[in-house]
């Protein structure tokens, strides 16, 4: 779709050119140091294998680029290709300048945190087309921070932040550097703040409009301390010349502390919190974690229709939603879907997609068993 007969406006040609620049940099990535100049001007911090030494401009200018960048790794990606196949190459630039240009900041006045709330339904967690979807990124990434605490418990690292107006955020810091690949089983390991980052692209490609917003953001963690709660306060400390904290959450210890730099930086994605109340359900096809135990979906012929039977998924669109989870679950190889969430009060809330530290775990493997009968892989059902 890159050829000029489909580019009909400027815009077309910018997305085209941004989308096939990304192209080139994913197949000379082996050359990296030759065009890390140029990708430093022009690429995303944020990628899905984690090239490395890339900037994200304070005002910025270079966030379309991360979407450049997922979508040019979902087109040469053999399950994705599929979903786009029904599509004119002209139709492709423009869905994805539809997006881009959503992502741009517009409006020279600090947009109203309210406006978020306003987009929440039953079936959303943002519009397809927001008017000021760039404007809340931006305030997410530059805004004051003033007050953290450890928020929720869960399992893993985070902090809850309230942004100036009153905005809060989760943060996720960097546990694991961007080009990590996770070698063991598709659920092991630290969630990794670029997989969130990328999920939610992945979401907006997909038109699901069912992830939160997210942002790549650097905080210091001298100032985070200065606004803390007492019980955040006190996981902090130093090592060495940096200052580390490890929060409260099951498995958070001193021992695997987070660091930040010399400077006192550290790197992480920010997630917009959702404000009703959520309610969650265990997934019917979810894993056992545990080693040679298999879930019943896995060994049972008859556990789908079964499945088929219970009220909750007898009627309505949950049981498709689900459907819709496995396969943005599928693509992005996030194996760790083990519970849902829907907002509560609707008999028809849409299944959120939260939580996808997990994905993008190994570009070199696919996870195949996602709700899968006995024997029949996800793909060939």
């Amino acid at each position: 779709f890159i050829g000029s007969k489909h580019l009909n406006s400027a815009m077309d040609r910018h997305v085209a050119i941004g989308v096939a620049r990304m192209m080139a940099v994913v197949r000379m990535h082996k050359h990296f140091g030759a065009y890390r100049n140029m990708i430093k001007k022009q690429g995303s911090p944020y990628t899905v294998k984690g090239l490395k030494n890339l900037r994200l401009n304070k005002n910025l200018k270079n966030l379309p680029f991360v979407l450049f960048y997922l979508f040019t790794e979902l087109l040469e990606n053999e399950k994705f290709k599929f979903l786009l196949s029904y599509r004119k190459p002209e139709s492709v630039v423009k869905f994805v300048s539809v997006l881009v240009s959503q992502m741009t900041f517009a409006n020279g006045s600090k947009v109203n945190w309210n406006v978020t709330n306003s987009w929440l339904n039953s079936r959303q967690i943002h519009p397809n087309n927001a008017e000021y979807f760039g404007d809340v990124l931006q305030r997410m990434a530059n805004e004051k921070i003033v007050k953290a605490n450890v928020g929720g418990v869960g399992t893993q690292i985070k902090m809850m932040l309230m942004l100036e107006g009153g905005q809060k955020v989760l943060f996720k810091p960097m546990v694991e550097k961007r080009e990590f690949i996770a070698d063991s089983s598709p659920y092991a390991g630290k969630d990794r703040h670029n997989c969130e980052i990328a999920s939610f692209h992945l979401n907006r490609l997909f038109n699901f409009r069912r992830c939160p917003l997210v942002i790549g953001r650097r905080i210091n963690l001298a100032e985070i301390y200065k606004v803390a709660d007492e019980r955040l306060k006190k996981t902090f400390f130093k090592k060495g010349n940096k200052l580390c904290f490890y929060g409260v959450c099951h498995y958070c210890r001193r021992s695997n502390a987070i660091c930040a730099d010399q400077s006192n930086v550290l790197e992480g994605a920010l997630i917009l919190w959702i404000p009703q109340k959520l309610k969650t359900y265990k997934h019917p096809w979810s894993r056992t974690y545990k080693k040679n135990v298999l879930a019943r979906w896995e060994k049972e012929n008859d556990y789908c229709a079964e499945v088929k039977q219970l009220s909750l998924y007898r009627t309505g669109p949950r049981l498709l939603d689900l459907i819709d989870a496995t396969i943005f679950d599928f693509i992005s190889g996030n194996a760790d879907r083990h519970h849902y969430e829907v907002l509560n009060g609707y008999n028809d809330g849409v299944v959120l997609l939260l939580d996808n530290g997990k994905s993008f775990g190994n570009p070199f493997k696919d996870e195949i068993k996602f709700g899968s009968r006995p024997g029949k892989p996800l793909t060939n059902l």
